[in-house]
């Protein structure tokens, strides 16, 4: 106990405050939104037991050496390349698109762990290569750690995934010393592959995603449904909201994923621009906290580290509301914290557990 009471003097307590209060909202709006849904009345339990089960993951996590995490970064990547794999062949379909195990409680998204095992990857990787990075091959060598994943992902099929992959490593990638002049050749070779990627990777539906947003008054009823009705959802919250559990859109259902995708649309909805407001300026000081760990790191790998789980959090959160408000392609990526979902919030807050680590394990030594 005493141990436990010192770990919790060393935590950020403000970026663990922030954080749980994130979780909070997330339960008040999974409540909110299922207040008329019998079928899914377990949803705010299940959820619940995850944020518990995950907090003690935290806990842990924090408590841990992150440096230990250096030692064991081959099988913890490994295992999330099998697990990519295993889902393709043992996964459920939903939709069209096989992305989780079945396991009865929890619905284990393997792409989940995977970002977080690329980070540990990639952090380990470009805190070895500090001194190489000057090297065009140390850059392709990063390209194929973070594209093995990404290429497996994309067979779910999962677009919203892959890119906060490619965003993960792309973030870490340009913080890694890497030359200009490389970084720029990189571009040409990403802008071969992404025209490869739209003829032989994207399946049709996802394209027409794409068509869609282009066009948003396109076939309401279909391709642009869901991002009609989300834009009509955070529209109609006005200044100060329908009211808790009051909302038109996301309690009639007209509004698709709304403890998921588009929870962000339906409490913009209950709750209006003070509501909605008040999450973007928590979700902004949660980010700066977690910038100033990775700032005040005290040698690269933690660095590596806390910065790319900046990426995996800003980037996902970016796209999430980007698509809730009409600003991006729908891609099914959830908001860290606040969306409905187990895989989500134990990895979310097992990768919070490793930024306060880097914190509480830091020792006084320059970087190199």
């Amino acid at each position: 106990m005493k141990t436990f009471f010192l770990l919790i003097n060393k935590l950020d307590k403000y970026l663990l405050g922030m954080s749980v209060l994130l979780a909070l909202v997330g339960l008040l709006m999974i409540y909110s939104t299922t207040l008329s849904e019998e079928a899914n009345s377990g949803l705010l339990f299940r959820q619940i037991i995850f944020l518990i089960v995950g907090l003690a993951l935290f806990f842990s996590f924090s408590s841990l050496d992150y440096r230990y995490l250096k030692k064991i970064r081959w099988p913890i990547y490994l295992v999330g390349v099998v697990l990519l794999v295993g889902v393709l062949a043992l996964g459920f379909r939903v939709r069209g698109s096989v992305r989780w195990f079945d396991l009865g409680l929890l619905q284990l998204q393997p792409v989940e762990y995977m970002k977080l095992a690329m980070i540990i990857f990639l952090g380990a990787f470009f805190q070895t290569k500090r001194h190489e990075m000057q090297r065009f091959r140390n850059i392709l060598l990063s390209a194929v750690i973070a594209g093995v994943p990404m290429v497996f992902v994309m067979m779910q099929p999962d677009l919203g995934s892959t890119l906060v992959l490619f965003s993960i490593w792309l973030g870490m990638l340009l913080v890694s010393g890497a030359k200009k002049s490389h970084l720029a050749g990189l571009l040409v070779i990403l802008l071969i592959f992404t025209v490869l990627a739209w003829a032989f990777f994207l399946q049709d539906y996802q394209k027409n995603r794409v068509f869609s947003f282009l066009d948003p008054t396109s076939d309401p009823q279909g391709q642009n449904y869901n991002a009609i009705q989300s834009i009509t959802a955070v529209g109609s919250g006005g200044i100060t909201g329908r009211g808790f559990g009051r909302g038109v859109v996301s309690q009639l259902r007209f509004l698709p994923e709304r403890q998921t995708d588009f929870i962000f649309a339906s409490l913009a909805e209950e709750l209006g621009f003070f509501g909605a407001g008040f999450l973007l300026a928590l979700l902004f000081w949660w980010f700066m906290r977690i910038i100033k760990v990775a700032r005040d790191s005290s040698e690269n790998f933690g660095f590596f580290l806390v910065f790319g789980i900046f990426c995996f959090f800003f980037v996902q959160s970016t796209i999430n509301i980007g698509m809730n408000i009409g600003l991006l392609p729908i891609t099914g990526v959830p908001l860290p914290l606040v969306s409905y979902g187990g895989s989500s919030m134990l990895v979310s807050l097992v990768a919070l557990g490793i930024v306060e680590s880097v914190l509480v394990h830091a020792q006084p030594v320059k970087f190199d």
